[in-house]
């Protein structure tokens, strides 16, 4: 039985330059998320405090950061979802030619539809977790590492203050989850 973990040792793991491309720009595009904010306090406060003049030379750095942010999150999402898109052609490659040397009685025992319909929706289930999961794992770990530092950076006790509620959503989460999945296995069966 081939496991998440072998099949990403087997088919993601060679796609790596790939996946550490798509980190570099996702982390690149939460960090100019989290500095645009920031030049646009500056610019409502030194409104009517500095003529107009030098409070274009900031927005225009706004803009050029947004233009920036998404030149950045195009590259990053390009360079994840390629590879779960790369990731469940040669699995399902492999998967065929290895189907193909079954006997022929497994085939009448379980149905050629039923096989080809578990195939594709399996494999196509590991494409979502090989290229949007990872995506939504690294988004969120940039967002809390980036936005927690400079939250910090701002007002520590406020922050410790803020994250109290996120803390307690976390501790539920992990009761919850597990029934969950529970039930979303049952449902797979």
């Amino acid at each position: 039985m081939l496991t998440i973990r072998k099949l990403a040792h087997k088919f993601a793991l060679p796609l790596w330059p790939w996946y550490l491309c798509g980190c570099i720009f996702l982390a690149a595009t939460n960090r100019i998320t989290v500095e645009i904010p920031q030049l646009i306090k500056e610019i409502v406060n030194k409104i009517g405090a500095q003529p107009p003049d030098a409070l274009s030379s900031i927005a225009i750095t706004i803009i050029a950061l947004g233009c920036l942010q998404f030149l950045s999150r195009s590259i990053s999402r390009i360079s994840i979802f390629w590879p779960g898109r790369a990731l469940e052609a040669t699995s399902k490659t492999w998967l065929f030619s290895k189907t193909m040397k079954l006997p022929q009685k497994f085939f009448l025992e379980y149905g050629m539809g039923d096989l080809i319909s578990r195939l594709s929706n399996d494999l196509g289930q590991i494409r979502v977790f090989f290229a949007f999961g990872i995506l939504q794992l690294l988004n969120m770990l940039f967002i809390l590492w980036f936005t927690v530092s400079k939250m910090l950076e701002v007002h520590s006790k406020l922050t410790w203050i803020a994250l109290i509620p996120i803390a307690a959503m976390l501790i539920v989460t992990r009761f919850i989850m597990p029934k969950m999945q529970k039930y979303a296995r049952q449902s797979q069966e």
